[in-house]
């Protein structure tokens, strides 16, 4: 009874309102109670993407955490690279898509044509897949990169022949020495790091038998060194990897989402949707905001597309009871002189105001925060007036696989 009178009491405002916000609003889109329902369709997103759960698809892996030299290896002399404006310009050559130079241009920057070895530079913190393949003429490849900070690196090579091995060195790019590590691995297994310094280094891939087949090396050193308590992401081409560390802290692919501690200040979600109509000295407003989040799970990485904002790359941050919410609405009007304002919202409670349990009896209310924009672009809410009012069609979300 008393969610049928908070929607009674939300209509008769909007109805109220109406003359003023036709730009926004027709008379199909006013509050129903299947509107609300509807917006329970959100419940369905993958529970297989919960905080503390691992990605089937990968599989387990072991993670190592001891990084060091191997002494009983000689270094291996590479070509010079001490030129920095000549590593800048290879670098630069990189295109958008992560994919390597191509021979020509790895030969005329690396001077590799007569090593028996293609040279290659990855973008710093690679993220990356690259396909190539390994001959009697270039029988060894170098993946030179840097790491610009400590870093939990994961990577894999994979072929159909399983005498392919990758092997990670320290690289010295003044004395052209390359120094073995202890990091290595046959094809088609996880190299897993958690403590790789920062730092420059190579994946020499290379075959412990015969040659001719291709590979695939896949490789993530996006997200920061330290201890963690799961991984949320982790899909199979290593493209995308989500960390929740000890502190609660959360990285996708190197970039900072959000602390999940109760106590924690997440002041980079905060939310806000401001709307503001001017007509001949008139005008209509209408502002949503989000603040002192507090975070009940995240999830993601997953495409999300509304008609308000739309991202390939996005992390969902789940809100939990506290979270400050405030709705405001106004009108004014010269002639007849008239002016309105009020802070209720679709469920008929005054804000600003914290969330409730009551509140999560109508579904879950969600930031989608863009990891290309380091900030939330959208809240996909029964609290958002422009879902509820059936104004704008609920997004469309696709979990990356």
């Amino acid at each position: 009874m008393r969610k049928k009178l908070a929607l009674i009491v939300t209509i008769a405002l909007l109805l109220s309102s109406f003359s003023t916000y036709a730009s926004e609003i027709d008379t199909k889109n006013f509050i129903s109670a299947g509107d609300i329902k509807n917006l329970k369709t959100i419940n369905a997103i993958d529970e297989q993407n919960s905080l503390v759960k691992v990605d089937e698809s990968i599989g387990d892996f072991n993670v190592e955490t001891h990084f060091e030299v191997d002494k009983t290896q000689k270094s291996l002399k590479i070509p010079k690279l001490s030129d920095d404006k000549e590593i800048k310009n290879a670098k630069n050559k990189i295109n958008s898509s992560k994919s390597l130079l191509s021979n020509n241009e790895s030969e005329e920057y690396s001077k590799s044509n007569s090593t028996g070895s293609g040279l290659y530079l990855l973008d710093d913190n690679p993220r990356a897949i690259v396909n190539e393949t390994l001959t009697e003429e270039k029988y060894m490849d170098f993946y030179f990169f840097t790491v610009t900070k400590d870093t939990f690196m994961v990577a894999r090579l994979d072929s159909n022949n399983s005498y392919y091995k990758a092997d990670l060195y320290i690289i010295d790019y003044e004395t052209g020495n390359a120094i073995l590590t202890n990091i290595s691995s046959y094809a088609n297994n996880i190299i897993a790091l958690n403590g790789l310094p920062q730092g420059d280094y190579a994946l020499a891939i290379y075959s412990m038998d015969n040659v001719g087949a291709s590979y695939s090396l896949k490789i993530n050193a996006t997200n920061p060194y330290g201890g963690y308590n799961s991984i949320i992401k982790i899909t199979q081409d290593l493209q995308q990897f989500v960390l929740k560390y000890n502190d609660n802290s959360i990285y996708a692919n190197g970039v900072y989402v959000c602390n999940t501690s109760p106590s924690a200040v997440n002041s980079h979600l905060d939310w806000e949707r401001d709307y503001f109509f001017s007509y001949g000295g008139n005008y209509s407003n209408r502002d949503l905001s989000i603040s002192s989040v507090k975070i009940k799970n995240v999830v993601g990485p997953v495409t999300y597309s509304s008609s308000y904002a739309s991202s390939q790359n996005v992390m969902l941050i789940y809100l939990d009871i506290g979270t400050l919410y405030t709705y405001f609405e106004s009108q004014f009007q010269s002639v007849p002189h008239y002016y309105y304002s009020s802070f209720v919202d679709v469920l008929g409670k005054t804000t600003p105001r914290r969330l409730d349990a009551d509140d999560f009896n109508y579904g879950d209310h969600i930031l989608a925060f863009d990891l290309n924009t380091g900030r939330s672009i959208d809240f996909y809410s029964v609290l958002n007036y422009y879902y509820a009012a059936g104004i704008e069609s609920l997004p469309t979300i696709t979990f990356i696989q």
